[in-house]
């Protein structure tokens, strides 16, 4: 497959995938609304995760060994705890500081990407691309309007959080030229139950009897439009350079806007439509200057479709 063709099916499935985000976070929102707490939130859709991801590979009848099996147990777990730490941080942070200023700290992710990639596999640094990913950023910024409340202790934590969710997008681009992608995704909500389960019942099970079913529907939803969005990330890893995709999750932050004026009635702000601006100009930025091939690169061996 030509690499055009690739980063186009990894720019679909990034948009989906911030589709599908932007409906989880609409849910976790209205479940902080109802005082529900994220110790139960994170370990319910962490549950449902994986109950989906267990019911498709039943229904695909490929068989539970191939999945469990892999020889490269440790950058899958090394990927499922840096995405786990990273969800946490960031509902930990909305808590102590404000909305705008926790998304815009983690949102730093694209930022740390390039430099990580370089730090952990020698990657080269394509230095045109801090046009796009510079100019992206500074839109989630103007759009978030950040206050100096910014430098506090729990932003600091927001900022792990963005370059955990950095660890997770370098580590799943390179297991994908090794394993198939409902393998990562197996022990990715595997772990994440385990751990947030384990979590939920030393801080959050007494906590269990108050839920309603209006509650549960949420939690529900929650875990499976999660299970879709990093789903939809895990796929365009496997179309897309993680420097490449990484700035599309900026474009979470534009669908926000949307369940923001519908179920909240709040109407952007000049500082919104200017954001929104520079992060549609800065992804369409990392597209153009991405460099492109003369030829197709040719797959590597072992890489699975």
């Amino acid at each position: 497959m030509a690499q055009r063709q690739r980063h186009g099916l990894a720019i679909l499935m990034m948009v989906l995938a911030m589709l599908a985000t932007t409906v989880q976070t609409v849910c976790v929102k209205l479940l902080s609304l109802r005082h529900v707490s994220n110790t139960i939130v994170v370990f319910a859709s962490s549950l449902v995760q994986f109950l989906a991801v267990v019911a498709f590979v039943l229904i695909r009848r490929s068989g539970i060994d191939p999945i469990i099996k892999t020889p490269y147990f440790s950058p899958v777990i090394t990927r499922s705890l840096a995405g786990l730490y990273s969800i946490y941080i960031l509902y930990y942070s909305l808590e102590k500081i404000s909305l705008p200023n926790a998304l815009t700290l983690f949102f730093t992710m694209p930022i740390f990407t390039p430099v990580l990639t370089r730090l952990f596999w020698g990657t080269p640094i394509i230095h045109r691309l801090w046009w796009g990913i510079g100019i992206g950023f500074l839109g989630v910024v103007v759009l978030l309007h950040p206050n100096h409340s910014i430098v506090h202790g729990a932003a600091l934590l927001a900022l792990s959080g963005g370059i955990s969710a950095s660890i997770s997008v370098i580590i799943t681009r390179r297991l994908h030229s090794q394993i198939s992608t409902v393998n990562i995704l197996f022990y990715y909500f595997l772990l994440s139950a385990l751990v947030s389960g384990v979590i939920f019942l030393f801080a959050g099970v007494q906590n269990i009897n108050a839920l309603s079913l209006v509650d549960a529907t949420y939690l529900c939803g929650a875990g499976l439009f999660s299970a879709l969005s990093v789903a939809g990330f895990t796929k365009a890893a496997k179309y897309g350079e993680a420097r490449f995709i990484a700035p599309f999750f900026y474009c979470s932050v534009v669908f926000s806007l949307i369940p923001s004026f519908l179920i909240w009635k709040q109407i952007p702000s000049a500082y919104s439509v200017i954001g929104i601006v520079l992060i549609v100009l800065g992804s369409l930025l990392m597209y153009i200057l991405y460099p492109k091939p003369q030829c197709a690169k040719k797959r590597r061996p072992g890489e699975r479709e």
